[in-house]
């Protein structure tokens, strides 16, 4: 069994092997998690990682099967930043983390832009406190390999099977991202949507993203950057509000149980940072006391 993969730079992370990944391409980032790949935390959520090779690794299941799931009471948890949850080859470890965490967290909740198949979506829909967040970001093959009618396709599902989803275009791109989707996607019933900007940029990216929209990005690192070029306006005028994934989770999840008290809250919130990378625009200390505020 291999037992020393790591991300590398123009090797995808996950199926839909976007040009932009911001695992794969931005050296920092890939050796965060090269290092320490089994947990993240943010102001939104706490989240598990499995690593794309933990099907051939003996050392990456055994990880995943021991963390101690019980640090994560109260809190909003996420299945995997690090590739899709929805991949099939993370099928027993996807539901492994759901049946666990499910009874114990207010929120449990994927990001994903890999089209669901209605069983799996049949079956998302008997969590009860289970969220989607789908990743509809009108950036065509071959920035994606999933195209926006499979996105919509999902969606589509969501609502018929009765999973509560979150639409978000994340990365948007100006002078390449596509929102003419919008007006079909209120018609399936959706009336929030995020928009998040490019995190990620360098001479690489010449050979996919236009000039037009290089000049948007280039020399910004790290930085989050979300040209205002229209898109604003088309949200508002396709009838969405804007609504950011830790918006929705805090409307979603904040009322739900368990409640802890605070010295308890605080203790599991310490372990946490032990063991997780803390990945957010934020501060270490923004991220503690939205992670202990969230699981009272």
């Amino acid at each position: 069994m291999n037992t020393t993969s790591k991300f590398e730079a123009g090797r995808p992370a996950c199926p839909i092997a976007c040009k932009y990944c911001f695992i794969t391409e931005h050296d920092a980032r890939r050796e965060l998690w090269n290092t320490n790949p089994i947990a993240g935390v943010n102001r939104a959520s706490t989240f598990i990682n499995v690593t794309p090779w933990i099907a051939d690794s003996i050392e990456e299941q055994e990880r995943f099967f021991r963390f101690p799931f019980e640090i994560l009471k109260g809190d909003f948890v996420g299945f995997t930043a690090v590739t899709d949850p929805f991949w099939s080859k993370l099928d027993r470890f996807l539901w492994h983390f759901l049946e666990t965490i499910s009874p114990i967290a207010k929120l449990v909740t994927c990001v994903t832009k890999w089209p669901i198949k209605r069983d799996v979506m049949r079956r998302l829909a008997q969590i009860e406190n289970f969220r989607l967040i789908v990743g509809i970001t009108g950036n065509h093959p071959p920035v994606e390999k999933v195209t926006v009618r499979e996105h919509l396709d999902t969606l589509r599902l969501a609502k018929e099977e009765g999973v509560r989803a979150l639409p978000i275009s994340h990365p948007y791109i100006a002078g390449l991202s596509d929102l003419s989707f919008l007006p079909e996607l209120a018609k399936l019933g959706y009336n929030e949507f995020d928009v998040k900007g490019l995190r990620y940029c360098d001479a690489q990216m010449a050979s996919w993203i236009p000039e037009r929209s290089r000049r948007h990005y280039l020399g910004r690192e790290t930085e989050e950057v979300l040209p205002e070029d229209g898109w604003r306006k088309l949200v508002v005028d396709s009838g969405f509000s804007l609504l950011s994934p830790r918006q929705w989770y805090l409307r979603e999840g904040l009322h739900r149980t368990p409640h802890l008290l605070r010295e308890e809250a605080v203790a599991k919130v310490e372990r946490v940072l032990e063991i997780a990378n803390v990945v957010s625009s934020a501060d270490r200390d923004a991220v503690y006391d939205a992670a202990i505020e969230r699981r009272l």
